[in-house]
């Protein structure tokens, strides 16, 4: 919009704010209905709040710059997306937060998370600690290979442990204990010792 239709909405105004119906939103750059006009308009850096269609929205308008969306008024659905600074976007609806951005970087003293499900999708995921807790009433873990290293000590402490293998079981160990208080079977179409 040029400089001479913006003065002739208010004349004897430099810089305005004015309400207006968001039309449609499209890469970032509304189409805005004010006063009787169809103004192009981008959302201020201030405006944390995505507009989108059918919301109502405060504009700053000014004869020497572009129109400007400063603040999402009214919106009739309860949607809404909150943009930062660098592209990211927090998305919240009805049924529930989503947090779009390229990394993200959390940093506190301590974290609290209690969630019913949790589905998580990794590419690569890489944890470092010092200590490492867990208590599951019940684990199952599916991987393609596993390989383990462990510095110290490793101990299992379990009722009943039971170890199926399809293939070849290899052990190899500088000394082997096995101890068992009551029987000790050992069963094979083949058995070698020493």
């Amino acid at each position: 919009m040029s400089a001479v239709a913006l003065h002739a909405l208010h004349p004897e105004q430099g810089a305005v704010l004015a309400r207006g119906m968001v039309e449609r939103e499209h890469d970032g750059l509304c189409r805005v209905l004010c006063e009787g006009r169809f103004l192009a308009a981008s959302p201020a850096v201030s405006c944390l709040l995505r507009p989108r269609q059918g919301d109502e929205v405060l504009l700053v308008l000014s004869p020497d710059q572009a129109p400007l969306v400063l603040a999402v008024l009214l919106r009739q659905q309860d949607e809404g997306r909150l943009r930062l600074p660098g592209g990211a976007e927090l998305q919240g609806d009805a049924e529930g937060l989503r947090v779009r951005a390229p990394a993200l970087d959390l940093c506190c003293e301590r974290v609290e998370f209690r969630a019913t499900q949790v589905r998580a999708l990794f590419g690569r995921l890489q944890a470092a600690g010092h200590e490492w807790l867990a208590r599951l009433e019940r684990s199952l873990v599916d991987v393609g290979d596993s390989m383990r290293r462990v510095r110290g000590m490793d101990e299992t402490r379990a009722a009943q442990q039971r170890v199926h293998v399809q293939g070849r079981m290899h052990l190899r160990c500088d000394d082997a204990s096995l101890v068992a208080r009551r029987r000790v079977r050992i069963d094979g179409s083949h058995i070698d010792l020493g």
